[in-house]
């Protein structure tokens, strides 16, 4: 999987907001990021839990 840093950065903010109860945005990108939107949310809910 290809990690783009703006993509990892937009996972970390998503992920922080959710941990922290706010309200969590996904930002707009190509339906081909997606998969590493998701995949990147995944490692790090993994690794807070």
């Amino acid at each position: 999987m290809n990690f783009d840093p703006q993509i990892v950065a937009q996972a970390a903010l998503f992920v922080n907001a959710l941990r922290s109860g706010q309200q969590a945005h996904v930002p707009a990108m190509p339906f081909r990021l997606w998969p590493v939107f998701i995949g990147c949310v995944r490692l790090m809910m993994r690794a807070s839990a």
